[in-house]
């Protein structure tokens, strides 16, 4: 059975998964949260990741390390507190850093 994806979701899948290749195949560096500069760029980052505000699919947490701290969104999966690395990409919203989440070790 097709299912038919409006233009917009379908974009987004694209570029989610798109983000996920890029990701698996060119292994961000690991980094420090003070060390998070480049807007679009991908990074890996380790640290306590705690939960803030559970979404309808995702969180949104704090990832804090020895360096700092920075909002990190995920829009799967379910909010879960821990020490762990997150791949993801830097992106500003609202005038604020945040890591968009696309893979959690």
């Amino acid at each position: 059975m097709a299912v038919d994806l409006p233009l917009r979701e379908t974009a987004a899948l694209l570029i989610f998964f798109l983000s996920l290749a890029g990701l698996l195949l060119l292994q961000p560096p690991q980094v420090k949260v003070s060390e998070l500069k480049e807007m679009g760029k991908l990074y890996k980052v380790c640290g306590a990741l705690l939960p803030t505000k559970p979404l309808g699919k995702g969180c949104i947490y704090r990832l804090m390390d020895d360096s700092g701290e920075v909002k990190a969104v995920s829009f799967f999966g379910t909010c879960r507190a821990g020490y762990t690395c997150v791949y993801g990409r830097l992106d500003e919203y609202r005038g604020e850093k945040e890591l968009v989440v696309l893979a959690i070790d």
